[in-house]
């Protein structure tokens, strides 16, 4: 079943429908920390995992790595910002990053195709008014982060993955209909 989450992240990436690419990737970590654990998982779970498997190898900010646009301080897409985003783009259908109490800590995101940034994250002041928050994170790049990251743990984690396949990936009964594998 993994192999054809990932065939269908890709299949719809190359083809340009980038949200329905994205929103499948964003529900990976959940899969995987849940056969880590072999039970559903929760919230920190998902961060834990993105964090292990993605963020540090992807997006963490090197001290000598460089803000743009006049950038003051630094937020980086870690796996707080991830949750937050797969439950705005699966639950609601926007990107709308909010933390457990409703509060937005990022005036705007935004997922772009065109921005050659693989990890952007700023705030900035304007000069007579406060702070805005910012983070622009390319949608490609975050895509193939996590299926980057998806290749790494199953490579470390093969017998772990092939138990679970074994008993899931040839054939799924779902409400009395038995669905085969393509």
């Amino acid at each position: 079943m993994l192999e054809n989450i990932i065939q269908d992240i890709l299949i719809a990436k190359n083809n340009g429908a980038y949200i329905s690419a994205l929103s499948l990737a964003l529900t990976v970590p959940n899969i995987l920390s849940n056969i880590e654990k072999g039970k559903k998982t929760e919230k920190a779970d998902y961060i834990k995992w993105f964090n292990d498997w993605v963020y540090n190898k992807y997006f963490k900010l090197e001290e000598n790595d460089e803000l743009e646009n006049g950038a003051r301080e630094v937020m980086e897409f870690d796996g707080i910002k991830c949750y937050q985003l797969r439950c705005a783009l699966l639950h609601s259908g926007n990107v709308d990053l909010l933390d457990r109490n409703g509060n937005r800590n990022i005036d705007v995101f935004e997922l772009c195709t065109s921005d050659t940034r693989n990890h952007a994250a700023a705030c900035n002041r304007t000069a007579n008014g406060p702070k805005t928050i910012y983070m622009s994170v390319n949608i490609v790049y975050l895509i193939d982060a996590i299926i980057s990251g998806t290749n790494d743990y199953i490579s470390k984690n093969e017998e772990l993955i092939s138990n679970h396949k074994n008993s899931d990936f040839y054939l799924r009964t779902f409400g009395g209909i038995q669905i085969e594998k393509r």
